[in-house]
């Protein structure tokens, strides 16, 4: 009885003991995050083998299982607030991850209205380049157009004036070789039609007429006569002299009143 009283009075102390050691394995356990997703019932068994145990120690064990509890509940808001922390990182990391995508779509729509800007100049500048070119060949076709009318007209102009002095060349080739011929033959018969005057002469009509322009205009003989129309009345300055009266008396005189005239003298 007297050896047995000692074992007795440390096996309270044993399980004081025994009881720390789990409580404080429980701790350290609480205190590790991924022990505690991964395992949450063993800490809960664990917690209440200990329970058990210091409930079974009435004198020793009460004041060490008040500060165990105090441990455990301070290592679960521990392990809450590591929980929260790893939301707030997470949602750190998903708003940094959206700005980023943001970021990128936004270069990429930026990069796509350079692109498109630049496209469009380019277009611009070759629908500009184009019209000028268009604006260029047609003010080069007028230019053309007008030079080539130009031409004409002064070939047209060449080619008249050659028509006309050569015309004037056979006009007066046929009055120096008519123009005697013409004139005795209008001083013979005074009053006289032109194509009468043409077949006495073998000239047409209009040639005898250009020969007597010619000799109203240059010859002093024929300044004074009459002419209408078809007919001519050749006149001298005697004749003249006889007009000059009539008129006095009557203000002008026609062909056929000067012919009349000169018939009655």
């Amino acid at each position: 009885m007297a050896s047995e009283f000692p074992v007795l009075l440390l096996l309270p102390l044993f399980l004081c003991l025994c009881g720390i050691l789990v409580l404080l394995e429980i701790r350290r356990r609480q205190n590790d995050p991924n022990y505690r997703l991964i395992h949450p019932h063993v800490t809960e068994q664990n917690h209440e083998h200990a329970t058990e145990m210091i409930s079974s120690d009435d004198d020793h064990s009460g004041h060490e299982n008040d500060d165990d509890n105090d441990d455990i509940a301070e290592g679960s808001s521990t392990a809450v607030r590591v929980k929260q922390i790893g939301k707030k990182k997470a949602e750190k990391l998903r708003r940094k991850e959206q700005m980023r995508q943001y970021r990128e779509y936004m270069n990429q729509q930026n990069e796509a209205r350079r692109v498109q800007d630049e496209i469009l100049e380019e277009e611009f500048k070759r629908k500009k380049a184009e019209e000028s070119i268009r604006r260029a060949e047609e003010m080069e076709a007028k230019r053309k157009a007008v030079e080539k009318k130009n031409k004409k007209i002064e070939a047209e102009r060449q080619q008249k004036e050659k028509i006309a002095v050569k015309e004037a060349k056979q006009k007066r080739a046929r009055y120096n070789k008519y123009s005697t011929k013409v004139k005795e033959v209008v001083q013979n018969l005074r009053f006289c039609a032109l194509d009468q005057v043409g077949q006495m002469t073998g000239l047409a009509e209009e040639e005898v007429s250009e020969i007597l322009q010619v000799l109203c205009t240059e010859d002093p003989e024929f300044e004074l006569s009459l002419w209408s129309g078809s007919t001519f009345l050749f006149v001298t300055k005697d004749d003249y002299a006889i007009f000059t009266s009539y008129m006095a008396k009557n203000g002008s005189i026609s062909v056929k009143d000067g012919l009349f005239t000169l018939l009655k003298q």
